[in-house]
């Protein structure tokens, strides 16, 4: 799914489970890996719906990642469930870099489905969390759909 606002090329990269200080090196390497097959020319769409807790870790490097697509003239969105992240949005500078527009929320969300339909691959980082309600996996899922 891709905001309606968002115009061109996207990609969509779901994360769920918890991004925190001792996970932000496998969430770093996703972006990195992204960064080489978009070389950073499209929107990044977070899909965080599934997302449960986010540390200024994970903000910091989520505000890196929205810099660098700003600097080509793209945007990182978020797409989250509820507002149980709006703290650590506000406090790690989210918000203010990517903008409060490009924040949705499931509930009330101006989205729509590319017409090829998702390709999905899924990288899976080998930590032990709660089932993932999206994928099914016991470990932080991040998947991209292109």
């Amino acid at each position: 799914y891709v905001p309606a606002n968002l115009k061109g090329a996207a990609t969509v990269l779901q994360i769920s489970g918890n991004v925190f200080f001792g996970s932000v090196h496998i969430l770093e390497r996703v972006l990195s890996d992204l960064s080489q097959m978009d070389n950073r020319q499209g929107h990044l769409v977070i899909d965080g719906e599934y997302l449960y807790h986010l540390d200024m870790a994970g903000a910091e490097i989520l505000v890196q990642e929205a810099k660098k697509r700003q600097k080509n003239g793209y945007q990182l969105a978020l797409l989250l469930r509820d507002h149980n992240l709006d703290d650590v949005l506000q406090r790690g500078g989210l918000k203010n870099v990517v903008g409060e527009t490009n924040i949705y929320y499931t509930h009330a969300c101006p989205f729509h489905e590319a017409e090829s339909g998702p390709k999905v691959m899924c990288f899976s980082a080998n930590l032990k969390l709660p089932n993932s309600p999206k994928c099914g996996h016991k470990e932080t899922c991040f998947r991209r759909y292109r």
